[in-house]
C-alpha cells in the first residue's frame, strides 16, 4: 500500500476523534472562553484523550499486522470512522443545547422532533454515502488531513487566547499616590438580593449590624440581567442607542474611571467576564478564590463534559447525554475533604459567592485604612438553592421561596461579618458603604405577605416564561449606603424613589467629585439616615427584552409604580423602544400543514400535495399599534397565475382578519409580498397583546417555497 494511502487512512481513523475531541471542545470553549475561567485544561484533556487512543488504535493495528496479517485491513474501518465522525459534527450542528445555563437552572433539552428527524435523515444519507461513496476515499483522506490540521491550529488559538485573557487579569503594580486623604470604599454587589426578602430577614435576627444605614425601600433595578445593571450602575446610564455591545463594553468608563483618577486602588472580586477592566489593581474571580479554597484546580469540568457529550450525540437522547457527560468529568480525580458542587445547575455559583465573601472577610487586613475601593460580587442569594442560612452546602428543603430566604440570611450573615472586622480594624466609621442587589429573584416573586394567589400567565412567553408579577419582583433590589460619617442613629428606611442609577452621583458627591453631564441617576446623600424631596423626574422605568449580547433587539421600556409597598407595572405607560424591532422566521420554523423542510425553507411540490396550508403560526403576541410584514416565497407558476393566498389574521377574535391578499406566481424566483397592518385596541386595553398570525395556502398548482417571514413595529 502507497505510504500516502497509509496516510489516509490513519488521517481518517483519528477524523472522529478530532471532531469529537479537538474541534467541538475548542468551539465550545471559545465562545464562553471567559466562563470557563480561560482554563486550558478542559480543552487540552480531550485532545490528549485523542492522541493516546490514537496511539492504542495504532499499536492494536501493528499488533494484529503482525500476528494475523490477513485482519489486518484497516480500509473498511476507516471509512467507517470517517463517516461515523461526519455524523458527529451534524449532531454538533444541529444541538439544541450550544452553550451552559447562566441562571443555576438545570440544563436540559425539549430534545424537538424535528431536529431528530433532520438527524436521521442525514444519517441516512451518510450511511447511503458509507456504502456507495468509496470511490471518494482519497478525497475524504485529505479532507480529513486538513480538518485535523485546522482543529489542532483551533485548539492552539484558544490556548493563546487563553493565555492573553489569564496575563490581562494578572494583578497590575499600583503606582504609589497619596492617597490617604480618600475613604475607603466598599461596594458590595449582591447578585438578585431583593429588597422585600432582605427586610424581612433583618428584621427576624436584628436590624443593629447595619446601624448606620440608610435603605431605600422603593429602589428598582432598571434591568431584569446582571450585564445591563452593572453597565447601568457603572455609568448612571440607560441603554437608549443603536450599539448595546459598545454600551456594555464601555461600562468602565463611569465608575471605575472617575475612582481610578481620582488615586484609588481598585480591587474587585467577582466575576471576570461581567466586571474586569484593564483599570482595576487587584483583580480575583470566583473562580481562583473556589480553587484556593477547595483544592479544586479545574471546577467547571463536570459542566464542560456534559454540554460537551449534549453538543456530540444525537438530539434524541441529548438529556441522557448531558447526564452521562457530567459522570464523565466527574471520573477526574478531584477531591475536597467536603462535598464540593461542580456545575452550575449543582450551586456552584452560590457557593462561590459564600467563599468570595469569606475571603474579602480574611483578606481585609491586607488592605490599606484609605484610598482603597473593595468591589464584591458574590453571586448570592441568586438560585439556584443549595445554601442554608448558616452558609453550609448541601440539598435545602422547601418552596423556591424558602430555599431563596435560607441564602439571603447566609448572605446577610456574611456581609455582617465583614462590617465587624472592619470594626475591629477601625476602618468602619470612616469608610462609605454602598450595598444592592442587580435585579430581584423572579423565580421566589415577592415575600408572603405581598405574593398574589392568583395563577399567573407569561408576561412575554417568547422571551421568557417569567409571569408579571415574577418581573415585577425582579425589579425590587436592594440599595443600602453608609456615608462616611461616624453615626450612631439606627437603620433608617427611606421612602424615596429611587434606582441603581443613583449610586454613582451618589459616590462622586461623597467624595467632592462631580458626576458626568449625561448621569441619569441622582445624587442621594442629602436623603442619608433623613427624609427627602422626591428626584425632580422619574427614571423608574423597567426595561425588558431578550437576554444576551444582541446588537439590535427591541426593548420594552415599563414605568414602575409602588402599590402597598411592591413594584408594579404601570401598563397604561408602558412603550416599545424599538431598536430595529424584528421578529423573523424562517419557513422552516414555521408550523404547517404540508410540504417538507429544504434547507430553511419549507417547499410544496405540485404532484405530492392537495391544497392546504403550507405555513401558518407563529402565534406572537404583538401590542397595538402599526406594523409592516414581509413573506419571502418562491413559485413555479408564471405571474399571471395565482399561486397561494396570504392573510394576516389575529386569533382572538372572530372577524379577525388584518390583512388578505392573493399570491401570484414568480417563475421560480424569490420574491416577496409586503404590506402594512395595524391592530387596533381590545377589549382588553390599549396594552393588551394579541396573537397574531400568518397564514400561506397553498391553491395546488405548481411548486411553492415559503423561505422567510417577518414582522416589524412601525410606532413607538
Amino acid at each position: 500500500m502507497p505510504s500516502y494511502k497509509q496516510t489516509y487512512i490513519l488521517g481518517m481513523i483519528y477524523f472522529p476523534l478530532a471532531v469529537c475531541l479537538v474541534f467541538i471542545p475548542s468551539e465550545l470553549f471559545y465562545y464562553n472562553m471567559e466562563e470557563w475561567g480561560g482554563d486550558i485544561f478542559l480543552i487540552g484533556l480531550p485532545a490528549i484523550i485523542s492522541i493516546f487512543l490514537l496511539a492504542t488504535i495504532i499499536a492494536i493495528y501493528l499488533t494484529i499486522k503482525k500476528i494475523k496479517p490477513a485482519l489486518a485491513d484497516l480500509v473498511k474501518p476507516a471509512w467507517l470512522l470517517f463517516n461515523l465522525g461526519i455524523i458527529a459534527l451534524f449532531c454538533d450542528t444541529l444541538a439544541p443545547i450550544q452553550l451552559s445555563q447562566l441562571d443555576g437552572s438545570n440544563i436540559r433539552s425539549s430534545q424537538p422532533l424535528s431536529i431528530t428527524l433532520i438527524e436521521l435523515c442525514i444519517i441516512a444519507s451518510v450511511f447511503a454515502f458509507y456504502f456507495k461513496g468509496k470511490k471518494y476515499f482519497e478525497t475524504c483522506g485529505m479532507v480529513s488531513l486538513f480538518f485535523i490540521a485546522f482543529s489542532f491550529l483551533y485548539l492552539s488559538a484558544n490556548i493563546y487566547l487563553s493565555t492573553a485573557l489569564n496575563v490581562q487579569t494578572d494583578n497590575k503594580t499600583s503606582v504609589s499616590t497619596n492617597n490617604d486623604h480618600l475613604p475607603n470604599i466598599y461596594h458590595f454587589h449582591l447578585d438578585a438580593m431583593q429588597t422585600d426578602f432582605f427586610l424581612e430577614d433583618i428584621e427576624q435576627s436584628n436590624t443593629e449590624a447595619f446601624d448606620g444605614f440608610t435603605l431605600f425601600e422603593k429602589n428598582i433595578a432598571n434591568y431584569p440581567y446582571s450585564l445591563p445593571s452593572i453597565a447601568s450602575y457603572l455609568t448612571s446610564t440607560t441603554f437608549s442607542g443603536e450599539h448595546y455591545i459598545d454600551w456594555i463594553n464601555n461600562a468602565d468608563q463611569g465608575l471605575y474611571t472617575m475612582l481610578s483618577t481620582a488615586g484609588y486602588n481598585l480591587n474587585v472580586f467577582g466575576k471576570r467576564p461581567l466586571l474586569y477592566s484593564p483599570l482595576i489593581d487587584n483583580f480575583e474571580s470566583g473562580q481562583d478564590i473556589y480553587k484556593a479554597a477547595t483544592n479544586i484546580k479545574h471546577p467547571m469540568l463536570s459542566q464542560f463534559s456534559s454540554l460537551l457529550a449534549g453538543r456530540i450525540l444525537p438530539n434524541a437522547i441529548t438529556n441522557r447525554a448531558l447526564s452521562y457527560g457530567k459522570k464523565i468529568g466527574n471520573l477526574y480525580p478531584q477531591r475536597s475533604d467536603l462535598p464540593q458542587p461542580k456545575t452550575i445547575a449543582d450551586g456552584i455559583e452560590p457557593y462561590t459567592g459564600t467563599l468570595i465573601l469569606k475571603h474579602a472577610i480574611a483578606t481585609e487586613h491586607q488592605r490599606k485604612n484609605s484610598g482603597e475601593y473593595l468591589l464584591i460580587q458574590p453571586v448570592l442569594p441568586h438560585g439556584p438553592y443549595f445554601v442554608d442560612d448558616n452558609c453550609n452546602y448541601g440539598i435545602t428543603k422547601g418552596t423556591f421561596p424558602q430555599r431563596y430566604s435560607l441564602q439571603v440570611s447566609c448572605a446577610n450573615k456574611l456581609v455582617a461579618e465583614f462590617i465587624d472586622e472592619l470594626k475591629r480594624l477601625g476602618r468602619y466609621e470612616n469608610s462609605i458603604f454602598i450595598i444592592h442587589g442587580d435585579h430581584g429573584s423572579g423565580w421566589a416573586g415577592f415575600t408572603e405577605k405581598n405574593r398574589s394567589k392568583e395563577p399567573q400567565k407569561s408576561y412575554r412567553s417568547e422571551i421568557h416564561p417569567w409571569s408579571q408579577k415574577q418581573l415585577e419582583s425582579r425589579a425590587f433590589t436592594l440599595l443600602m449606603i453608609k456615608a462616611n460619617k461616624k453615626s450612631t442613629s439606627p437603620f433608617f428606611l427611606n421612602q424615596r424613589k429611587t434606582t441603581l442609577l443613583d449610586i454613582y452621583p451618589t459616590i462622586a458627591s461623597m467624595l467632592n467629585l462631580s458626576a458626568p453631564p449625561n448621569a441619569e441617576g441622582y445624587d442621594l446623600t442629602l436623603c442619608l439616615k433623613a427624609s427627602c424631596a422626591p428626584a425632580p423626574g422619574s427614571n423608574q422605568n423597567f426595561f425588558y427584552f431578550p437576554p444576551g449580547k444582541n446588537e439590535k433587539q427591541s426593548i420594552e421600556k415599563i414605568p414602575l409604580i409602588f402599590i402597598n409597598g411592591k413594584p408594579s407595572f404601570d401598563l397604561d405607560k408602558t412603550t416599545q423602544r424599538d431598536i430595529d424591532v424584528k421578529y423573523s422566521y424562517k419557513g422552516s420554523d414555521l408550523p404547517s400543514q404540508s410540504g417538507e423542510v429544504v434547507g430553511s425553507s419549507r417547499v410544496i411540490y405540485n404532484k405530492k400535495s392537495p391544497p392546504s396550508y403550507i405555513t401558518y403560526g407563529p402565534y406572537i403576541q404583538l401590542k397595538p399599534g402599526r406594523y409592516s410584514y414581509s413573506m419571502m416565497f418562491s413559485s413555479s407558476l408564471p405571474q399571471t397565475e395565482s399561486a397561494a393566498k396570504f392573510d394576516v389574521r389575529t386569533t382572538n377574535t372572530q372577524d379577525n382578519a388584518l390583512k388578505e391578499l392573493v399570491i401570484y406566481g414568480s417563475n421560480n424566483e424569490t420574491a416577496s409580498t409586503e404590506g402594512e397592518f395595524i391592530i387596533p385596541p381590545g377589549a382588553m386595553g390599549k396594552n393588551a397583546r394579541t396573537n397574531i398570525e400568518a397564514r400561506m395556502y397553498y391553491l395546488g398548482q405548481g411548486d411553492f417555497s415559503v423561505i422567510s417571514l417577518e414582522f416589524k413595529k412601525l410606532d413607538n
